[in-house]
């Protein structure tokens, strides 16, 4: 009888939210966050599921309230809800449930938060890759990477060397979603991964990334002993090239050594770049920020009146005085 309660309330549940734009939206939130209450786990269980399916964020209070449900695929349902929502209320109770005891609803947790995109999350998030289930460490790369916050770079990369296929796959696609170029030469590592599922990812970051460090690699990616490999390698030489010669690598390494650029950065180069770089976003943080800019040239007139002036092209007079 209960499940056939649970049923009847999905079929209920898939009406209701496909009607949801009509005049009785309002009674279909209020009867769906009554079934959150309902004694019945799966009668709760698509109540949850309905309600991130209606994108209501009345339903946000009771779903947070869900995440404590004693039934485990409640709580999960609750934290994917919570996801669809993206409200950020939301975060600190999905963020206790990356340690829930139940693994589907520490890594649907993890998703979640992926979805929501608070940098905030990146540390907890980090540390979810740590977690004993495969499957949450896959989760919370897969978050990270829609994040894309370069601070979950290093331990991302760690990831690429997980015994788990399924955590190495995205952990590379997450890597490129970061659109950092110390990312690529670990990528290219990744094409001689010993599973043909993390080898298609590895590609696939390398084409996200459209950096030319992938062009030889790719290259040879055409004679992988996979078909998708391989046609993913080609799809991806495409993109980041603009050019086409089929799977004829004699024709790619011909044209390859003609126009091959010397853009690619040195290991000095690299580094420089890595320490310029947050000199360089604090800079012009300073520069579009008035108050900092006043702070900074207080003491000197001369300076001052440059920011004067620089602070007009700008847009903005009032923060420094000459």
């Amino acid at each position: 009888m209960m499940v056939l309660r649970g049923l009847v309330l999905g079929l209920w549940i898939l009406v209701s939210c496909v009607g949801s734009i009509s005049t009785g939206r309002a009674d279909t939130i209020e009867a769906l966050l009554n079934q959150l209450r309902d004694e019945d786990s799966d009668v709760r269980e698509k109540a949850a599921e309905g309600l991130g399916k209606a994108g209501d964020r009345l339903a946000v209070t009771p779903l947070i309230t869900a995440l404590k449900d004693e039934h485990p695929w409640v709580r999960c349902k609750a934290a994917f809800a919570l996801g669809e929502l993206k409200d950020r209320r939301a975060i600190e109770p999905l963020v206790a449930a990356l340690k829930d005891e139940a693994a589907p609803v520490r890594g649907m947790a993890a998703i979640a938060l992926g979805k929501i995109q608070d940098p905030a999350t990146v540390e907890p998030l980090i540390t979810a890759l740590k977690d004993k289930d495969s499957q949450v460490r896959a989760n919370a790369a897969e978050a990270l990477g829609n994040i894309g916050d370069r601070s979950a770079v290093g331990p991302l990369i760690a990831q690429l060397k997980s015994p788990d296929f399924i955590v190495r796959g995205e952990a590379a696609l997450a890597l490129a979603k970061t659109k950092d170029s110390r990312v690529v030469e670990p990528l290219i590592s990744l094409l001689n991964d010993d599973e043909a599922w993390v080898r298609e990812k590895a590609v696939w970051a390398l084409e996200l990334l459209g950096d030319d460090r992938a062009v030889e690699p790719l290259i040879t990616a055409l004679k992988d002993k996979d078909l998708e490999v391989r046609g993913y390698a080609l799809w991806a030489l495409r993109t980041i090239t603009g050019e086409d010669f089929g799977r004829n690598r004699a024709r790619w390494r011909n044209w390859w050594a003609r126009n091959r650029t010397s853009s690619q950065p040195t290991p000095v180069q690299e580094q420089l770049r890595e320490i310029m770089e947050p000199v360089i976003e604090s800079a012009i943080a300073t520069l579009t920020n008035p108050q900092a800019l006043a702070t900074t040239v207080s003491g000197d007139l001369a300076l001052r009146k440059t920011a004067a002036d620089l602070l007009v092209s700008l847009g903005g007079t009032s923060a420094v005085e000459p």
